[in-house]
């Protein structure tokens, strides 16, 4: 077995020297993550690696290690990544390409196997990027299906852990939409989170959004 704790920790290791800039740290660090036995390990650690050379603006690169991963969540989260780097370069085609692409993922991300939250959570961040490149409808509809599946993952009684992830989702969609300027929409989602505290707290974001 090569996914021994110490080889994790290699890794981490490596990537820590990578963001440094130390480029032969990042391809050991690839080359140790590519014998991974575990594919969940493999693809998480492979999403680590597209964060850094993100940061580092080996954009080719991530794209590269991208074809690689095959598990949703991690897919998505490094197809983000990267869309929003080209976003930040001016790339507006190349990163519509990168959405369309974790679009096509969303429905991956269901069932069983997922919580309503995950998959909220997914339309929300999605709906953030469509807005950055002017695209405010699509925004609005892509929030409009988080807010259904968050408000579904709430209604799951028969897991607290669904109803408290699902409205801190809801908070977040709430304060994003306030922030687009759909302020009465924000104040809708947010006065039907079902937990206090985080429907307090994004109340009173978006009121400070508005009052700004």
């Amino acid at each position: 077995m090569v996914d021994k704790p110490e080889s994790a920790s290699r890794i981490d290791e490596l990537l820590d020297a990578a963001s440094e800039g130390q480029r032969q740290a990042m391809d050991k660090a690839i080359y140790r993550a590519q014998l991974l036995s575990e594919s969940d390990s493999r693809d998480w650690y492979f999403g680590r690696i597209i964060r850094v050379l993100v940061q580092t603006a080996e954009l080719d690169k991530a794209i590269e290690l991208m074809e690689l991963i095959h598990h949703p969540l991690e897919k998505k989260d490094a197809l983000l990544q990267v869309a929003n780097a080209l976003i930040t370069m001016g790339q507006i085609e190349q990163s519509e390409q990168k959405l369309e692409e974790v679009e096509k993922i969303l429905p991956t991300i269901a069932g069983e196997a997922y919580s309503m939250w995950q998959r909220a959570e997914a339309l929300d961040q999605i709906a953030l990027l469509r807005l950055r490149v002017g695209q405010r409808d699509r925004a609005l509809v892509l929030w409009q299906q988080a807010i259904g599946a968050a408000q579904a993952g709430q209604r799951n009684d028969s897991t607290p852990q669904e109803i408290w992830d699902s409205a801190g989702v809801l908070a977040e969609i709430a304060c994003h939409l306030a922030a687009a300027g759909q302020v009465v929409l924000a104040r809708t989602v947010a006065s039907e989170i079902r937990i206090e505290n985080k429907r307090q707290s994004a109340i009173e974001t978006i009121t400070r959004i508005e009052r700004d």
